[in-house]
């Protein structure tokens, strides 16, 4: 004879109850990262269980935490890349930048340009006549006129396409905000992507 029986006590929902934070470099360093715990649904279960006579009971407690972990951004930056501000023309830290390497999203590291797509578009921002494939999402701005790009991976604001300017034989310019993204030299090792 094998009997299982559950009994549900309680059960109970926790929305965002626990943060914290888990920096990898100084607090507020560019850098640094930052954890996030979310307590999903909780089920806490009465078992019992009689074997032969031989009788068992137990509490068993069942819930999910889901992990999210991002680059800590300083104010200025959560300012342009979670806000969808837009940082200074011409004096910007890629603006005139022509270094070999990578662009990669700030704030999840996703590569998203390739240096030898950006040029010299005199707008004061960096621009870029293509992406890598599937790294940026576009959208169409809240004015309704222009098109948003984003990190495809994390939603990240990066700045604006615009298209029939016939800048490079492309036709295409990514206007990006410094602070959105960052350089990685060419023959350094680029970071892992860091997913929600």
């Amino acid at each position: 004879m094998f009997e299982l029986k559950f009994f549900v006590s309680q059960r109970h929902w926790a929305a965002a109850a626990a943060t914290t934070h888990t920096p990898h470099a100084q607090p507020g360093a560019a850098g640094a990262k930052e954890k996030h715990e979310f307590r999903e649904p909780i089920l806490t279960v009465n078992c019992y269980i009689d074997y032969h006579g031989l009788e068992m009971s137990f509490r068993a407690t069942i819930y999910t935490i889901k992990g999210i972990e991002m680059n800590k951004l300083t104010p200025q930056e959560e300012r342009v890349i979670l806000h969808k501000g837009t940082e200074a023309p011409f004096r910007n830290e890629y603006d005139e930048f022509f270094a070999d390497g990578t662009f990669i999203c700030r704030r999840c590291n996703a590569p998203l340009f390739s240096s030898e797509s950006k040029f010299n578009s005199g707008c004061g921002w960096p621009a870029f006549d293509e992406n890598y494939p599937n790294a940026v999402r576009r959208e169409t701005d809240a004015d309704g006129r222009r098109t948003e790009i984003l990190c495809a991976n994390c939603g990240g604001h990066l700045g604006h396409v615009f298209l029939g300017e016939r800048l490079t034989n492309k036709n295409t310019r990514h206007c990006v905000n410094s602070l959105s993204i960052r350089f990685i030299p060419e023959g350094k090792e680029i970071p892992p992507t860091l997913h929600e």
